[in-house]
């Protein structure tokens, strides 16, 4: 893959998932959606970096 916006799904009713890198520590991957949330699902327990490289995105941070 030579760019992130290669082959991108035609279809986004829900979300995609490519891994571009994973190893045992560390997984980076392409996710594309459209107008998804996860704020139901309450807070994930883990690190997470996001890019939004094409359109609007939020995000909250928990407190530590």
């Amino acid at each position: 893959m030579n760019s992130i916006f290669e082959n991108m799904p035609s279809d986004l009713s829900g979300e995609h998932f490519l891994d571009l890198l994973k190893t045992p520590n560390v997984r980076i991957a392409r996710i594309v959606s459209r107008g998804r949330s996860s704020a139901g699902a309450g807070w994930f327990d883990q690190d997470e970096w996001v890019m939004v490289p094409e359109g609007t995105g939020t995000g909250v941070v928990k407190p530590r």
